[in-house]
C-alpha cells in the first residue's frame, strides 16, 4: 500500500496544483477584476514562493530527519499532509473572498500554492536516487508514447458524430479532417 498511497499522493496534489496553475489567472480577471498586467503579477507570484518553498522544504526535512527528530515515515506524512490541507484550506477561504478584498485574495493563493511545495520535501538526495526519479519520469512518457501510437486514430470517432445530422455534413467534416490545411 505505500507505493499506492504515493501515487494517489501525487496524483491529489498534481491536480489541485494544476488546476491553480490553469485558472489563477482567470480568477484573478473574473472575480478580482485585476487588470491583465497586476494579473500576471499576482499569477506568478504564487509559483515563486512554491520554488522557495520546495528548497526549503527540503531542508527542513531533511533537518528533521539528520537530527533524529522525526523518523522518515513521520516526516514524509507530516510534510505531505501540510501540502494537502493547507491548500485545501486555504481554497475554502478564497471561495469567499470577493473584489473588495484582493490582498486577502492574492495571500489566500500564494499560500496555496506555496504550501503544496511541502509535497516534495525530503524526497531525493543522491544521484542514485534521483536517477530513479528520472527513469520512472521517462518510463511515464514513453509508455505515453507507446500507447498513443497503439491506440491513437486521427479518424472521426462514431461518439464524436451528430445523430441528428445528415450524411453529407458529416461527409464534409470527414473531408475536412483528412485535408491537412482545412481548405
Amino acid at each position: 500500500m505505500p507505493n499506492y498511497a504515493i501515487v494517489v499522493s501525487n496524483i491529489t496534489c498534481d491536480w489541485g496544483l494544476y488546476t491553480l496553475l490553469t485558472y489563477i489567472p482567470t480568477y484573478m480577471n473574473d472575480v478580482l477584476k485585476l487588470d491583465i498586467t497586476t494579473n500576471g503579477l499576482f499569477s506568478s507570484l504564487p509559483y515563486i514562493v512554491f520554488w522557495a518553498t520546495v528548497f526549503c522544504g527540503g531542508w527542513l526535512a531533511d533537518f528533521f530527519r539528520d537530527r533524529k527528530l522525526m523518523s522518515t515515515t513521520n516526516t514524509r506524512k507530516v510534510f505531505d499532509t501540510v501540502a494537502k490541507l493547507g491548500p485545501a484550506s486555504m481554497l475554502i477561504g478564497l471561495g469567499y473572498v470577493d473584489c473588495s478584498q484582493t490582498a486577502l485574495a492574492s495571500v489566500l493563493v500564494i499560500l496555496a500554492v506555496s504550501s503544496a511545495g511541502f509535497q516534495y520535501s525530503g524526497w531525493s538526495q543522491t544521484r542514485a536516487e534521483w536517477q530513479i526519479v528520472f527513469y520512472i519520469a521517462a518510463g511515464m512518457y514513453i509508455f505515453g508514447a507507446i500507447f498513443y501510437i497503439v491506440f491513437a486514430s486521427g479518424e472521426l470517432q462514431p461518439w464524436a458524430k451528430d445523430s441528428c445530422s445528415n450524411p453529407s455534413e458529416e461527409q464534409n467534416t470527414e473531408n475536412f479532417l483528412d485535408n491537412e490545411d482545412g481548405l
